[in-house]
């Protein structure tokens, strides 16, 4: 509810066939990391596969490590420290975490902008992830803004004389499909303001993005190279498509750079920005740009071997 006041294949054939990365655009931010999101980034074990085809299976340690161990119920927990961004986000359910479960999760994110925290459930197939949950967001500097075919930076300062704190049904379904030493990730998000009024727009401090009480959709998509071979760096960019539900000019388009590293079994490097080239809206430099840079750390219960940090 929008309220004034408040505060502030199988896994080792596909590991076999390439190097894999789940990220989540939206999710991390949802936050978009956002960004971001849930991530799996599995080294390409291909190079270490030697002798004869009937000798081909890799031997369980030459597997992505998430993908190892048999199916279990586990908690795990993701942590994000980024430019501007610090994130929790903590799982329990049934699988392998990080790689292919079934559970429910939470995630508390905090900006110089806003806090936000979100529960729901959550569920994994490895290249395919699908997540719903119910997000509150708790705005430091922005407000409700009157109903405007198009919004200023002006607008959007204006409305931060009167702080909000609002409610949002979230659903996202992102993956990735992977060819040699290309990458495409790709997600699709729904963004539902509970009880907004028909006055009202509000500015959806994660998507980045003003909105009406019928929402948004996006579609992110974020083609990827790998320019070396046996280092797990992917670069490439963000496209992002946004259907303002209720806008009387609805279409508005991003793109940026993104960039993504594996570090180890357990951490990741991550980039992504993106500003406007087609929007209703007129939100200056820093209110129309999406993006988070930061890194990322993953673990989990009953691991393969101790987390070293």
């Amino acid at each position: 509810m929008a309220r004034r006041g408040g505060i502030c294949g199988s896994p080792a054939k596909r590991a076999r066939n390439s190097s894999s990365l789940q990220f989540g655009l939206g999710v991390l931010g949802t936050s978009s990391i956002v960004m971001l999101t849930r991530t799996t980034l599995a080294e390409d074990v291909e190079s270490k596969e030697t002798g004869p085809a009937t000798e081909n299976a890799p031997e369980p340690d030459t597997l992505p490590y998430f993908s190892r161990g048999e199916p279990r119920v586990f908690a795990s927990g993701r942590a994000v420290a980024g430019l501007g961004v610090g994130r929790l986000a903590l799982e329990g359910g049934y699988g392998k975490p990080h790689w292919a479960w079934v559970g429910t999760e939470t995630i508390s994110a905090i900006t110089p902008y806003f806090s936000s925290f979100q529960a729901g459930l959550h569920a994994s197939l490895v290249v395919v992830d699908a997540m719903i949950t119910w997000r509150r967001t708790y705005s430091f500097s922005h407000g409700l803004i009157a109903e405007l075919a198009s919004v200023s930076a002006a607008d959007l300062e204006r409305s931060g004389t009167s702080k909000l704190q609002y409610d949002v049904l979230d659903a996202s379904l992102w993956g990735f499909i992977p060819y040699r030493r290309l990458l495409l990730t790709w997600e699709f998000t729904y963004v539902l303001p509970l009880a907004l009024d028909t006055r009202n727009l509000l500015y959806e401090e994660v998507q980045r993005a003003v909105v009406s009480r019928r929402g948004l959709w996006t579609t992110k998509v974020a083609p990827m190279l790998k320019p070396v071979r046996n280092r797990a760096f992917y670069a490439g960019v963000l496209v992002e498509q946004l259907a303002l539900m209720g806008r009387s000019r609805p279409l508005e388009l991003r793109a940026g750079p993104s960039i993504w590293a594996n570090l180890g079994d357990h951490w990741d490097l991550y980039g992504y920005l993106s500003w406007p080239v087609v929007s209703p809206d007129s939100l200056g430099f820093w209110g129309g740009l999406y993006g988070s840079v930061g890194l990322l750390f993953r673990m989990a219960t009953g691991e393969p071997t101790a987390v070293r940090p």
